[in-house]
């Protein structure tokens, strides 16, 4: 009998364990879903709210129905929004909305697949082509009154809170105003991601931990099901005593110590999360700045040139349309093998002082050195060569941020210089510690009340019989 006793404690224990990883299990698919979520919307807006600024308004005023698609300008803004998407592999859909006279109904000015609005496309990819894969010619309506963030792009950069379903399929959507040269807006620039990548960025993080906890959870089960017959009784009556309690402690223990790892291991996600927004912005505002501009740059007195003031409204706007951005610059490999220079920055302009020779560290104009140790190995290996995220957390005179860039080429396919963005990371920090810390201070007053009760117990000696 005091075998079968102590088993059934065992059992006990196992189901203890089992609960806590249950709910644990279920708490970490739920975070890592939120963070998937909000990667994927956070990189659709930037996306969205970097590319709207390459259209001319002019020529979407002159496209509103199908007769329209002969016109250069049709052509001109389709192949834009192709060029989007190629530099943004995730994205499913471009296109371009306005509104029209009647509440809640917008009408397609152009997308991505419609060059021709009367082909036949497999859109969705099923093997049939049906009315699901319906192209969009100019002027053809659509209900936006269950997307609220379409009509919210018309006034900034919005996303979905949760995947949206229509006939062309399930997505996470980002928008952002295109207007004019008086500020006014005349349409809105979407841009779809599936909304199967929220599943599959989910469990490509969480499947081993889930296994793990499956495998687990059943195989408690089963021995626990051999042992109790009347479980509700049996788990009341050994939940006071000392050996449950210190299992307990132990469970809240171990359950403090994983939350502390997935605190770390979200850090990461969250990294990861920043990065790829980091790369969808530079990647799609790099083509927008022209090379021929950053020729003359090479020294300070270039900074009172045109060329100098094109970019640096251009950077600014970049950075004025993705919030969090810290720096926005172009750099080119300099004279000396290994290092790189500034072109132009978006903090320095030629009355950012007026001397010649502005502080280097609040100013760095065309020509200023920059050591290229504080690159990765990645970084300095294929700055110029493709769209790039530094891995780790880079710390100079400005401060410590993630970084991404993309090269910038000329009209002869080569690259000349990078376009560079910096976010700061305590952003993302604050992020994870306000998600973190509510559970962080549950555990440990659980903890607490826990080692609080069995010593009282022991104290007092009238705990229940081993």
């Amino acid at each position: 009998m005091l075998k079968l006793s102590r088993m059934k404690k065992v059992a006990l224990t196992l189901c203890v364990l089992a609960s806590a990883s249950a709910i644990i299990t279920t708490f970490m698919y739920v975070q890592n879903r939120g963070v998937s979520i909000e990667r994927i919307r956070e990189q659709v807006k930037a996306i969205a709210a970097t590319a709207a600024q390459e259209f001319d308004t002019e020529d979407l005023n002159v496209i509103h129905d199908i007769n329209d698609i002969s016109r250069p300008e049709w052509e001109k803004i389709v192949l834009q929004l192709q060029s989007i998407r190629k530099r943004n592999p995730d994205v499913r859909y471009v296109y371009i909305l306005r509104p029209t006279s009647k509440t809640d109904i917008f009408e397609f000015v152009a997308d991505a697949d419609s060059m021709d609005p009367f082909a036949k496309i497999d859109l969705n990819n099923d093997g049939i082509i049906d009315d699901f894969d319906a192209l969009n010619p100019p002027g053809d309506p659509y209900d936006i009154s269950d997307i609220p963030s379409i009509a919210q792009g018309m006034v900034e950069p919005s996303a979905d809170e949760e995947p949206f379903t229509d006939k062309w399929g399930t997505f996470i959507s980002g928008f952002a105003p295109i207007k004019d040269d008086k500020g006014n807006t005349v349409a809105v620039l979407g841009v779809d991601r599936l909304a199967k990548h929220v599943t599959q960025l989910t469990l490509g993080t969480f499947n081993p931990i889930a296994t793990f906890f499956g495998f687990f959870v059943i195989f408690v089960l089963i021995r626990f099901a051999v042992f109790f017959h009347n479980l509700a009784a049996k788990l009341i009556q050994l939940s006071r005593t000392k050996k449950v309690l210190v299992s307990l402690l132990v469970c809240a223990g171990i359950a403090l110590v994983i939350t502390a790892g997935m605190y770390k291991y979200t850090l990461e996600l969250m990294k990861e999360e920043i990065g790829t927004r980091l790369m969808s912005i530079v990647a799609t505002a790099a083509p927008e700045i022209d090379a021929k501009d950053l020729e003359p740059l090479r020294f300070a007195r270039d900074m009172r040139r045109p060329e100098y003031q094109r970019v640096f409204e251009k950077l600014n706007e970049i950075r004025d349309n993705n919030e969090d951005i810290w720096y926005v610059y172009v750099m080119r490999p300099s004279w000396y093998e290994g290092t790189y220079e500034f072109v132009a920055d978006a903090d320095s302009n030629y009355f950012l002082p007026l001397d010649e020779n502005p502080d280097p560290i609040e100013v760095v104009p065309p020509g200023t050195m920059y050591d290229h140790y504080f690159f990765g190995e990645k970084y300095r290996k294929y700055v110029m060569k493709h769209p790039l995220r530094e891995d780790n957390i880079v710390t100079d005179k400005w401060g410590s941020y993630l970084s991404a860039s993309a090269p910038i080429y000329d009209n002869n396919g080569n690259a000349v210089a990078f376009l560079g963005l910096d976010m700061d990371v305590s952003i993302f920090y604050d992020k994870v510690n306000n998600v973190f810390k509510k559970y962080i201070w549950f555990l440990a007053t659980l903890s607490f009340l826990l080692l609080t009760r069995l010593i009282s117990l022991f104290q007092i000696g009238n705990g229940a019989k081993y």
